[in-house]
């Protein structure tokens, strides 16, 4: 497999050097001796320097002698993308290049001669390499960006020193292919797509720890015994050889090639290593290895192989790694005695298989899954001996397991479940192949594919008590088959819902069934779908939606045996995605200085998916002290609480607590609040990653965020109206004052916070309360707004504080429960000692002996549904009473909530069909039936295009109009989209509600004539067009005497009349012996000028020479 691996690599190598990578050639015709000035093609044969500038040189220049010096003077030679821009043939030696910037070639310096020198130089933006070198040649102190190919490139030749370049931005830093001899050092490279590429050349080479791979450096080790390396080394790239007992630990190799290279290293460990990225395999063990062991690692997009075991590398242990989208997940070649246990491969690209046991007998593979990959899941070739035993392979497109080639004979495949494979479940190639055993595997539902079967045997294999369903070539106990066949559940669409997709935006969503016999086939039994998207027969349901709303359909699928199940299905595409799926809210009680105070954070999951990774932000004010929370924090500083959450499924939500004590000196009046909010603070789309939170922040204070949010809200339309949805960064692009706020936000910092913290969704909810003296403040509150979905989990909140002078040592709380409106099943008693009588409704709290001080405070919560089925408008009403002691009860509150599930409505006021202004006004506005509207997006589509967000309402609810910039000769439509409190949004097709075009200038359409002659009539209608139908106006501002335009038309008349200079003669011999004079006429060129011009004053301007000749004429002599 590594020889096919090696001719695979020769093959992309090929494809990557430059094509006829070369000098241009010395003593080409025409070429002649470059000068201080650089010509085209020109050759240096002596010590030269050239003048500073920019030169077009698209042949580029030629270094034809040897022991000569080219001084450059930071000179730039530009080409036209072929050729080198500056090449030394094969011949020369000893030149050197000094100062000289190249580029827009093939390869920017080719040298290729020995004992050369380039120094000092740049060379950028070439299609292949930026410099090339052969044997024995020095590259220093250079810098290479941007090239297509590497920025110093090496392919099979030795003996270069490569020392103090920097190399960024190319697509390989430095390049060396099968060569030795060469020195690295001191040399840089960054931002690359592969930084360092070593290809089969990893030994044998001189290169320190100098160099660097994205800062990182560069470790190239051998006879090393008794280390580790870990964070504190933090090599880039660590390659060891002839390496013992050393440990390798907690480690990235990203972006070069290769990752992680140990060639006969022994008694070694490898954990919790990722390579990903790499130009070839990720971690490498080979050159008789052995006794190795790499575990709880990750590997991940790797051109070759994920973890690769090659050559003689014996008993090593690859073990509960990670391995996903490589060319060639675990790759165990030419190495005998290895084991490869417990690992996940997933998504591999390569065609042999995802687990690979080539040459390499007395192996084993035990208890892997193995899923997922374009091909084959798992390949024992050419081995014998080898155990294939308790693996979980399904869902590859090709093969399960296959056996195969030469001498694969007395190998062990058992236990093993094989299903849903693309094509054979276990496939045994070739007749030749002994005494090969299968025994107690389960290989079901393959052939996805068509055409295929559970077990196809051409091999001399036996075994028994396997089950499968379909079989070639295969009998147990004397039965054709296997013994066991597979027990196949009723069919059945086993998918629960659709996530809801963008119009315009690509989605992909697999349907998924169970039981029956597969393969399945899947169609349409009923409804529709939105323009765009289609149900294939393999149950992909994907496409790129040109309709938005809801659209229901059944989906049906129909199994090997002719069964059928259907199941209803609704997919929702949206012109825009809902505000972010977590919902905060917070509450608070008084807050009275000295006392210990419990604020609660609701935090909501509103959306139709899971909200996985996210967390709750609250900001801790200067005049509060910490106490305690509940539950513990993440991450807890000085200037707020960090709460990880754990998956909430739609619907659900997870009450969080803190408690604080008021500084005793607050004064009163004072306004205290501190804004909750979730993270990400930004709105992510379905299936989009969400980047993780900031580690090692310092969290800011929540006067600085509060300044932010005023100083946000405070931005006119005009700065919001450029906003791009956007999930990598904000979802809003913030224009320069919205700059200015970030700005000053980082300044009330004082320069201590991260970058990596995006702005604070202006959608945190903050409890704000002026400080003040102790008030009777028994109340009930909710959680929640006065209008909320339905099914929608309500959060009470039941606060009591003793006013009196002496303690209250008990307090007694009911709270009755109404069970036309509220669902009873689903009370949670979040608080307290409370309890719940289903049958009455009433819940209880009997605080006995809790001895409230005078002041002293408390709240307790529950939770609870509406009845489901209530109609839009059904109103939740509910109080509860508090006793203290013997004392009359004191009845709170009453809260209301409406159930509200009818979508607002809003559009953008009617505009006018042109304006002669880029700046013009948009308004719009909006009615909810029921409830009241949260937020205004406005999209807009420019051109025909798809609607982009330009504005989303978290800004301001009030604003609903302002001047929006347009560019001229373009057309806008516009579409409102309004949000409720409730999380109603409307839904709508992408059909303009507002549309205009900005008055642009016209265009001229005709071509003018080129050529003409003295004393000839020149005619030329100008052909113009205006996109809102003006009247045009044509003039003349540059042209010839006597040349007229039509204002009206643009019909130009001019009879031609031109000066000519003399008309050179010379003396020709004709034919036969005669001689004549031949009279050569020159032309002249006439620039002309035309302009038509709208009546708003914009215009087109055509400019062109008209070229005015006289024919020459014989004269004998």
């Amino acid at each position: 497999m590594r020889a096919i691996a090696a001719m695979l690599c020769m093959a992309v190598v090929l494809s990557l050097a430059p094509l006829a990578a070369a000098a241009n050639g010395c003593g080409r015709p025409g070429d002649v001796e470059c000068g201080s000035s650089p010509v085209n093609n020109c050759d240096v044969t002596r010590n030269t320097s050239f003048t500073p500038g920019i030169y077009s040189l698209p042949g580029g220049i030629d270094m034809c002698a040897s022991y000569v010096r080219l001084q450059c003077n930071g000179a730039e030679l530009r080409g036209a993308g072929s050729g080198s821009g500056i090449g030394i043939n094969s011949s020369t030696r000893n030149v050197t290049i000094e100062g000289c910037t190249v580029s827009l070639y093939n390869n920017g310096i080719y040298v290729g001669g020995n004992y050369n020198t380039v120094a000092n130089s740049t060379s950028k933006d070439n299609k292949a390499d930026g410099i090339y070198l052969v044997d024995y040649n020095v590259a220093r102190n250079n810098t290479l960006r941007a090239n297509g190919g590497a920025g110093i490139a090496i392919y099979f030749d030795n003996g270069n020193i490569l020392d103090s370049n920097v190399a960024e931005g190319n697509a390989m830093g430095i390049y060396i292919h099968w060569a030795g001899g060469n020195t690295l050092r001191n040399n840089a490279m960054s931002g690359n797509t592969h930084n360092l590429v070593l290809a089969d050349s990893q030994l044998g080479n001189s290169i320190d720890t100098s160099n660097t791979v994205n800062g990182r450096p560069v470790y190239v080790l051998q006879n090393i015994r008794n280390q580790v390396f870990d964070r504190s080394a933090n090599p880039g790239i660590l390659i060891c050889s002839d390496c013992d007992n050393i440990t390798v630990r907690d480690l990235s190799f990203t972006g070069n090639d290769p990752g992680l290279y140990l060639s006969y290293v022994r008694n070694s460990l490898i954990v919790n290593v990722t390579a990903s990225s790499n130009w070839a395999d990720g971690i490498v063990l080979t050159g008789g290895s052995a006794n190795n062991t790499v575990m709880g690692s990750a590997a991940s997009m790797n051109r070759f192989a994920g973890i690769a075991v090659y050559y003689s590398s014996v008993n090593n242990t690859i073990e509960g790694n990670e391995v996903v989208g490589n060319t060639g997940g675990i790759n165990v070649y030419k190495a005998q005695r290895n084991r490869v246990i417990n690992n996940t491969v997933r998504g591999d690209k390569g065609f042999y298989g995802a687990i690979v046991l080539s040459e390499s007998s007395l192996s084993m593979a035990v208890n892997n899954t193995v899923t997922g990959s374009s091909y084959n899941g798992m390949s024992i070739s050419d081995s014998a001996s080898a155990t294939v035993s308790g693996n979980n392979v399904s869902l590859n497109g090709g093969h399960g397991i296959v056996l195969g080639g030469f001498g694969a004979d007395q190998n062990s495949i058992n236990h093993n479940t094989v299903s849903a494979n693309g094509k054979h479940g276990i496939y045994i190639a070739f007749s030749f192949m002994e005494a090969n055993t299968l025994l107690t595997n389960t290989i079901c539902g393959n052939n996805r594919a068509g055409s295929y079967v559970d077990l196809y045997n051409q091999g001399q294999t036996n075994g028994g008590n396997n089950t499968c369903q379909t079989s070639v070539g295969w009998s147990e106990a004397g039965e054709p088959g296997c013994t066991y066949l597979c027990a196949y559940p009723g069919l059945t669409v086993v998918t629960r819902g659709l996530p809801a997709g963008l119009l315009g935006e690509f989605s992909r969503v697999q349907l998924e069934a169970r039981g029956g016999v597969p393969p399945y086939r899947w169609s349409l039994a009923g409804g529709s779908l939105p323009g765009g998207v289609v149900l294939h027969p393999d149950g992909v349901l994907n496409g790129t939606p040109t309709e938005s709303g809801n659209f229901s359909f059944a989906a049906k699928v129909e199994d090997a045996n002719a069964s059928q199940a259907s199941k209803p299905l609704v997919l929702t595409i949206w012109l825009s995605y809902p505000q972010p799926l977590l919902h905060v809210e917070k509450w608070g009680p008084t807050p009275v200085p000295g006392r210990t105070l419990t604020y609660y954070i609701l935090a909501e999951n509103r959306g139709s998916e899971p909200a996985l990774s996210h967390m709750v932000f609250e900001s801790l004010e200067p005049w509060f002290s910490f106490v305690s929370a509940d539950p513990s924090p993440t991450n807890l500083t000085e200037g707020g609480i960090f709460w990880e959450l754990s998956p909430l499924q739609p619907g659900g939500s997870l009450l969080l607590s803190y408690t604080v004590q008021l500084n005793i000196t607050t004064p009163n009046g004072a306004t205290v609040r501190g804004p909750a909010c979730p993270y990400p603070w930004f709105p992510v789309p379905p299936n989009t990653p969400i980047p993780p939170p900031p580690s090692q922040v310092v969290l800011p204070l929540s006067q600085c965020i509060t300044e932010l949010s005023d100083c946000l809200l405070k931005i006119p339309f005009t700065c919001l109206q450029a906003c791009v949805s956007s999930p990598e960064e904000c979802a809003q692009c913030y224009s320069k004052e919205a700059l200015v706020c970030w700005l000053e936000y980082e300044e009330c910092l004082n320069g201590i916070t991260s970058p990596q913290i995006p702005l604070p969704e202006l959608s945190c909810d903050i409890d704000e309360e002026p400080v003040r003296t102790p008030i009777d403040p028994n109340e009930k509150e909710s959680m929640q707004g006065r209008f909320i979905r339905p099914g929608q989990t309500l959060t009470y909140l039941i606060h009591f504080e003793n006013v009196g002078t002496v303690e209250a040592r008990d307090v007694f709380i009911t709270d009755q429960l109404d069970s036309r409106a509220f669902n009873t099943s689903t009370v949670r008693i979040l608080s307290g000692n409370g309890t719940f009588n289903p049958q009455t409704g009433v819940l209880r709290w009997t605080l006995v002996n809790i001895s409230l001080p005078p002041n002293g405070t408390g709240t307790v919560l529950f939770s609870v549904k509406p009845v489901s089925g209530l109609p839009s408008g059904s109103n939740l009403s509910n109080n509860a009473s508090i006793q203290f002691e013997a004392f009359p009860p004191v009845v709170t509150n009453s809260t209301l909530h409406t159930i509200d599930d009818v979508p607002p409505s809003c559009a953008v006021d009617p505009l006018p069909n042109v304006t002669y202004a880029e700046n013009f006004t948009l308004s719009w506005g909006g009615t909810d039936p029921l409830g009241e509207i949260a937020l205004y997006d406005i999209f807009v589509a420019e051109e025909g295009s798809g609607f982009r967000q330009i504005i989303a309402g978290n800004f301001s609810l009030n604003a609903t109009s302002g001047t929006f910039t347009g560019t001229q000769g373009r057309t806008y439509a516009f579409i409102c989209i309004a949000q409720d409190t409730a999380g109603n949004v409307e839904l709508q097709p992408p059909v303009p509600e507002a549309r205009i075009r900005v008055n642009g200038p016209p265009a001229i359409l005709s071509a003018p004539p080129l050529f003409s002659r003295q004393g000839a009539w020149y005619a030329y209608n100008i052909l113009a067009v205006d996109g809102e139908n003006d009247t045009l106006t044509y003039s003349l501002p540059t042209s010839p005497s006597g040349m007229l335009i039509n204002a009206s038309t643009g019909a130009i008349l001019w009879r031609v009349n031109v000066s000519f200079p003399p008309p050179p003669s010379f003396n020709i011999s004709l034919p036969g012996g005669g001689s004549g004079v031949v009279t050569q006429h020159p032309v002249v060129q006439v620039p002309v000028e035309a302009q038509a011009t709208d009546s708003a004053g914009l215009f087109a301007v055509q400019a062109w020479n008209i070229t005015i000749g006289q024919s020459g004429r014989l004269v004998p002599s």
